[in-house]
């Protein structure tokens, strides 16, 4: 990755991490799972990070559905892989669906934190590609969905595409940065609104924040 020191910082400093088991749960099939698929990838080629284990799932549904299924998919997996899941990402945006489905799930998801395994609520008000432009810019201002694509394609220097399966490192190419992410999303959340009523905003970032010393970051 050219843009390497620019994103993640001196990885020379950062302590090789415990053995922890991620699951990340995915509202889409594309766009949310392609960037996770390249995220996951890029630890798996840290010599440091070897002892990280993820699992990605995707759950097409409504935020509230998710929220109910989490417990059972996490189960499952570790069931499947014979281990024991730490942490549960789970991505899902506001799009159409409603306040109370929306609020609903995240406090949901939160709340379905134990002794065993931790719960986050990886939410985005409007959508996902909130994330990515906060790579570059930081947008404040509530547009539409379809703004988003537009402002992407300029920032990308080519079409954007949902089932792009290079988007994390085509970000991080054209100059994306994620340090300058995680800053920008932490700067858009007001604790006096709700999350449907926070847009722009997104939680996206707390799984960069939680790897910070995985990934080299100084936050």
């Amino acid at each position: 990755m050219g843009k390497g020191k620019n994103w993640y910082g001196d990885r020379s400093s950062a302590k090789i991490p415990i053995a922890t088991s991620h699951l990340i749960v995915c509202c889409g099939a594309e766009t949310e799972k392609n960037y996770f698929d390249g995220v996951v990838k890029f630890f798996k080629n840290q010599e440091k990070n070897m002892l990280l284990k993820f699992y990605i799932e995707v759950d097409a549904v409504d935020p509230m559905t998710m929220a109910n299924n989490v417990l059972v998919k996490t189960r499952t997996i570790e069931k499947k892989n014979n281990c024991k899941i730490d942490h549960v990402w789970v991505l899902f945006d506001k799009d159409d669906f409603s306040h109370e489905n929306f609020n609903n799930a995240i406090n949901k998801i939160q709340n379905t934190t134990n002794e065993q395994t931790k719960y986050h609520a990886l939410w985005s008000n409007q959508c996902f590609e909130l994330w990515l432009l906060l790579n570059f810019i930081n947008l404040t201002a509530s547009i539409s969905r379809k703004a988003y694509i537009q402002k992407l394609k300029k920032y990308l220097q080519e079409h954007y595409e949902k089932n792009d399966k290079d988007i994390f490192d085509k970000v991080l190419a054209k100059g994306g940065n994620l340090l300058k992410a995680v800053e920008n999303a932490k700067s858009l959340l007001d604790d006096k609104k709700t999350p449907a009523n926070n847009d722009p905003a997104t939680k996206v970032y707390e799984f960069f924040e939680h790897f910070e010393k995985y990934l080299g970051l100084t936050l």
